[in-house]
């Protein structure tokens, strides 16, 4: 009996999936070199550099960036750079990652900060 709702559950997914991508684009979207089938991807490593960068100037801005983001950050450039692709990526993703984490935990320092004078705590005077 799991057998066959398994079966006919998979066979609804797969039915409903396979037509979705043979309908043709609109013609009000231009044709450019970006949407073409046959357009080189772009680089996964310079890719994740820059959404590392991103993130990187998002955790400056509320003074949450981690000592060791930026070197990482260098590395996953430096790997780029010599071909090493892979690392690169993983290096920017981690960079990325601290990034992220040292904003958040900025963030969760100035409201815990904010609630503690907000008592009447001398601790931060």
């Amino acid at each position: 009996m799991i057998c066959v709702a398994t079966s006919l559950l998979v066979a609804v997914f797969v039915s409903g999936c396979s037509t979705y991508g043979d309908r043709a684009t609109p013609r009000s979207v231009p044709v450019s070199e970006a949407n073409l089938p046959d357009a080189p991807k772009a680089d996964p490593a310079a890719k994740a550099i820059a959404d590392a960068k991103a993130a990187m100037k998002k955790a400056k801005a509320v003074g949450g960036l981690w000592r060791y983001t930026g070197k990482i950050l260098k590395s996953a450039e430096k790997r780029a750079k010599a071909g090493n692709k892979a690392k690169a990526v993983k290096l920017a993703n981690k960079a990325r990652r601290h990034a992220e984490l040292g904003e958040k935990q900025a963030k969760s320092e100035a409201k815990r900060v904010k609630a503690l004078m907000a008592k009447g705590d001398k601790m931060f005077d």
